[in-house]
C-alpha cells in the first residue's frame, strides 16, 4: 500500500513538473516540430490517411493519435455549442490555434507521465518494487523528460518501447506465451510508427532469444515478427494506402537530402562512450548518470549477465548508432535522441542505490540516501532555469508588437525565418488576402489541398491586427536586390552570435536581442550547446529575460538618404 501511495505521489509530481508552462508562447507557434505535429493531425481530416505525416525519422502514429484527440475536442465543442460546424472549427483553429495546441501538449504530458509509470513497472519486473520506485523517481524529476514533455514525439516512442519490453518479459515468464509475444512485437511496431529509430528495439528479442532459447522456437519468433508488422502497419497505415509515397520519403533519409544534414554515415564522428556521457548526464543529471556505474558493478559482482543485457543492450546499440551518424547539427550531441534509453539506465542507477540502502553498514546506507537525494535535487536548477527561460518574452513576439504598432497595414515586408508558408524564426505577422492566396496556390502545387490557408483567408475579418503583404524566406539572400527594393521593410532573424551585413537601400530602425544570449534557432534547447548556455539564466529574482533569435528590423531608406 505504501508503495502505491509513493508511486501515486511521484506521478502527481511528474504531472506538475511537465504541465508547468503548458500555455507558454501561445498563440504564437515558434517550434516547427509542434506546428508540424498539429498540422499533420488536422490534415488527416481533410486528406485522409495520405495526409498523415511520415518522413525522415518520423512515422504517422502520433498524428493519428492527436487526430483522434482533436476529433473528440471538436465533438465536445459541437455538443456545447462552441463550434457550429466543421468549417467553424477550422476557422477557430486558423484564427487562434491555442485550444488545439494545449490539447496536443496535454496528450504528450500524459504520455510523459506514463513513461514514469512504465519505468516503475519495468524496474519491478526486472528487479523488485523498491528498484522500480527509485527508477520512477529518477524519471519523474529527469530534466530530459521534463524538457521534452511537449513538442516532440520521443516520449510516445519511449512509452511504446517500454511497454513492448514489459510485455516480452511477461510472456517469457508465462513460457513464451504467443499472445504476449505478438503484443510485444506489435508495440514495437507501433513505436516504429512514431519514430523509425525504434527499429533498434529489436535488440530485445535477440536478448530474449539468447537467454530463453529453449522457449523461443522459430514459430514463436515468427509470432513476434507478425505482431511487429501489424503494429508497423497500424502506426503507418499509408504503407497500405500509398506505398510509393512512403518509399519516396523513406529513400530521402539517406543520400538524397544529405545537403540538409539529415543522415550521412561517415564512420565514427565521435566515440560512442564520449557521446554517451554528456547526453546521458544532460537527461538524468550527473549524479544518477554516475550511479549507473554502481548498478553495473553490482551486476558484474553477482555475475548477473541476464539483467545487465536487458538493461544495457538497447542504450549501447542506440548510442553507437547515434555516435556514427551525422544528424542535424553535423554530428553534435543532441541529448533528446537518447531519451528512450534513459529508463533502462535509471533502473541500473536505482539498483546501485537500492543495494546501498539495503546494506548492513550505516555508512553505505547514508551514502545511498545522499546519492538518491542529490540525484533528485541536481535536476532542480536546470528545470527551474528552463521553465523561467521558456516563460520569458520572445524576441519574435516583441518584434511583432513593434511592427503592428508602427507599420501601416498593407505594407510590404520581407521576413526571414520562413519555411513552407510558416514563419518560425521571425515575427508571425498577419497576412493579407494576396499573401494567403499565394500560400493556397503554393500548397496545391506541392500536392496539398490548401484548405487550412483557405480557412485563414476566411478568418481575415477576425481580430484587429493589421495585415501585411508578406514575403517569407529562409534568408533574404534568396531575394535579388530588385526584389528587396519592392518591400517597405525587411525583418532579419539571426542567431545571437551570427553576423549580419547591412542591405542596400535599407536602414536599421530597431532590433531585439535575446537576454541572456542563448543560441538556438527553431526548437527550444535541443542541442548541448543550448543546454550549457542555459546555466546563465538566474534561478530566482527579477531578471531581464528574452528568448528567441536576434531580430533586426530595416526600413527602406528615403530617396537620397545616406
Amino acid at each position: 500500500m505504501r508503495m502505491r501511495g509513493a508511486l501515486a505521489a511521484m506521478l502527481l509530481a511528474a504531472l506538475a513538473l511537465r504541465a508547468w508552462g503548458i500555455t507558454t508562447g501561445l498563440p504564437g507557434l515558434y517550434w516547427h516540430d509542434e506546428t508540424g505535429t498539429l498540422m499533420g493531425s488536422l490534415r488527416i481530416g481533410v486528406t485522409g490517411l495520405r495526409g498523415a505525416g511520415y518522413s525522415y525519422f518520423h512515422g504517422s502514429l502520433l498524428s493519428l493519435l492527436l487526430f483522434a484527440a482533436e476529433g473528440a475536442y471538436y465533438l465536445v465543442g459541437r455538443l456545447t455549442g462552441a463550434f457550429a460546424s466543421l468549417n467553424d472549427f477550422l476557422l477557430h483553429v486558423a484564427s487562434d490555434p491555442s485550444g488545439c495546441v494545449i490539447l496536443v501538449r496535454a496528450v504528450l504530458v500524459a504520455v510523459s507521465v506514463g513513461v514514469v509509470a512504465l519505468t516503475y513497472a519495468l524496474g519491478e519486473r526486472l528487479v523488485d518494487q523498491t528498484t522500480g520506485l527509485i527508477a520512477a523517481l529518477g524519471a519523474a524529476v529527469s530534466f530530459g523528460f521534463v524538457q521534452l514533455a511537449f513538442g516532440k514525439e520521443d516520449q510516445l516512442y519511449t512509452l511504446l518501447l517500454l511497454t513492448s519490453v514489459w510485455a516480452l518479459l511477461r510472456s517469457l515468464e508465462a513460457g513464451a506465451k504467443p499472445s504476449g509475444l505478438f503484443a510485444s512485437g506489435a508495440l514495437l511496431g507501433l513505436a516504429m510508427g512514431v519514430k523509425y529509430l525504434a527499429l533498434l528495439g529489436g535488440v530485445f528479442i535477440l536478448v530474449a532469444w539468447w537467454w530463453h532459447r529453449e522457449q523461443l522456437s522459430i514459430s514463436r519468433l515468427l509470432v513476434w515478427g507478425a505482431g511487429f508488422l501489424g503494429g508497423l502497419l497500424a502506426g503507418i497505415p499509408a504503407l497500405l494506402v500509398d506505398l510509393a509515397a512512403v518509399w519516396r520519403d523513406a529513400s530521402q533519409i539517406y543520400g538524397a537530402n544529405t545537403s540538409h544534414g539529415f543522415l550521412v554515415i561517415e564512420g565514427p564522428n565521435t566515440s560512442w562512450l564520449s557521446y554517451a556521457g554528456p547526453t546521458v548526464s544532460d537527461n538524468v543529471g550527473i549524479v544518477l548518470a554516475v550511479a549507473c556505474g554502481a548498478g553495473v558493478l553490482r551486476c558484474l559482482q553477482r555475475r548477473d549477465g541476464r539483467l545487465l543485457s536487458w538493461l544495457l543492450a538497447y542504450p549501447i546499440v542506440l548510442t553507437i548508432v547515434l555516435a556514427r551518424v551525422v544528424w542535424i547539427g553535423q554530428g553534435n550531441a543532441v541529448p533528446y535522441f537518447q531519451l528512450p534509453a534513459m529508463p533502462f539506465l535509471l533502473i541500473l542507477a536505482a539498483l546501485g542505490i537500492r543495494e546501498a540502502l539495503a546494506s548492513s553498514h550505516r555508512a553505505a546506507r547514508a551514502a545511498g540516501l545522499a546519492v538518491l537525494c542529490a540525484g533528485v535535487l541536481v535536476n532542480g536548477p536546470p528545470i527551474i532555469r528552463y521553465k523561467r527561460w521558456l516563460a520569458s518574452d520572445d524576441t519574435r513576439t516583441l518584434a511583432k508588437a513593434w511592427l503592428e504598432a508602427r507599420v501601416p497595414a498593407g505594407s510590404r515586408i520581407a521576413v526571414e525565418g520562413g519555411l513552407k508558408g510558416y514563419v518560425w524564426a521571425g515575427p508571425q505577422l498577419a497576412e493579407d488576402e494576396a499573401t494567403l492566396q499565394r500560400e493556397i496556390e503554393r500548397s496545391r502545387q506541392e500536392g496539398g489541398t490548401g484548405r487550412f490557408w483557405e480557412e485563414r483567408a476566411r478568418a481575415l475579418h477576425r481580430g484587429a491586427a493589421p495585415r501585411y503583404t508578406l514575403t517569407k524566406v529562409v534568408r533574404v539572400s534568396e531575394l535579388t536586390e530588385e526584389q528587396l527594393r519592392a518591400h517597405d521593410y525587411v525583418v532579419l532573424s539571426r542567431r545571437h552570435d551570427e553576423p549580419w551585413a547591412g542591405l542596400p537601400s535599407f536602414e536599421p530602425v530597431e532590433r531585439f536581442e535575446p537576454a541572456p544570449p542563448i543560441s538556438y534557432d527553431f526548437a527550444p534547447m535541443l542541442s548541448r550547446t543550448d543546454l550549457l548556455r542555459l546555466r546563465v539564466v538566474p534561478l530566482w529574482g527579477p531578471a531581464r529575460l528574452a528568448k528567441g533569435p536576434r531580430i533586426v528590423i530595416l526600413r527602406r531608406a528615403a530617396p537620397g538618404a545616406g
